[in-house]
Formats: C-alpha cells, structure tokens, sequence
C-alpha cells in the first residue's frame, strides 16, 4: 500500500483554484489557473500528464470518498465545483439532467420534407431510407452505408 504524502497535493491545488474562481471548470481549466497562479509549482509532480493525473485524482475522490468536498456538475465537457460553495448563478453545484425530447430522428423526417418540397429555393421530393431493412451481408455490416433520407430536384418547369 502506498504511503500518503503530507504535501500539497493535486486535490489541495483543485480545492484551492474553485475557492478563488468560484464557478465550475474543467480539468484543463483547473489546470490553468493553478498554473497562472504558481500553484502548480507546489505539487512538485514529476509525470508527463499532469492533467490526467489531476482529472483521474478528481474522479476517484469523488467516486470513493463520501465525504469529499467535490463534486461533478456537468459532463462532455466534465465540470467540477466545490460542494460547499453555490455557482455564481445561483444553482448549486449538481448536475442537471436534461429531459429527452422525446423525438426520434425519424420523426422529423416529415417535417423536413415538407420544408424542401414547399420552399422555392429547393423545390426537392424527398424520400426516406430504412436501411435497417436491408438483407445484403451481416446485420450491422452496412447500418451506414446508405443515407437516411434523400432528395432529388428538377430544375425544369414541367
């Protein structure tokens, strides 16, 4: 097992960074301003990827320990806040779940035919492909090979 170091450590830059920034940021943003304001230097990390040591540190804190003082409030980017702290717009720092829409890509097909065909500029018949329906070789094999919807127009007058 390995032995804790006493020194500053990358959990001690984060906590440190969120407290004068006070709003969620990314690793890399983290990373940043540590480096803007030296705090970097007090780690004394010696890796090629100080960045992903930091969001691995970040990940495993949060997941592993219940009473750590982080948390996750966004993902793709990733973000992280302090628990104790409130975001400056007012939210604290949880994530928040966006409700799906409920709209299958499908679904819209109808509409965008209807969009090409009415307009002037496009004057387009359109017609939707279900590939999935396709029997040639193994099943996945050619999911992308044919495009979901198609248009043709006729530039003539009749």
């Amino acid at each position: 097992m390995r032995k804790k170091s006493s020194g500053y450590t990358f959990l001690d830059m984060t906590k440190e960074v969120m407290e004068m920034e006070k709003k969620p940021l990314t690793v890399a943003q983290i990373w940043k301003y540590g480096e803007i304001n030296n705090l970097t230097d007090k780690i004394g990390s010696k890796g090629k990827t100080p960045l992903n040591t930091l969001q691995a540190r970040l990940y495993i804190d949060i997941r592993d320990n219940e009473n750590s003082i982080f948390t996750q409030t966004s993902k793709r980017p990733s973000k992280f806040y302090l628990k104790n702290l409130e975001c400056e717009d007012g939210t604290d720092g949880e994530i928040v779940e966006i409700e799906p829409t409920g709209y299958n890509e499908r679904d819209l097909h109808v509409l965008l035919s209807s969009y090409v065909y009415a307009s002037p500029e496009f004057r387009c018949v359109t017609k939707t492909i279900f590939h999935e329906r396709t029997g040639k070789t193994k099943k996945g094999y050619n999911q992308w090979l044919h495009p979901d919807i198609v248009g043709v127009h006729f530039p003539f007058e009749d």
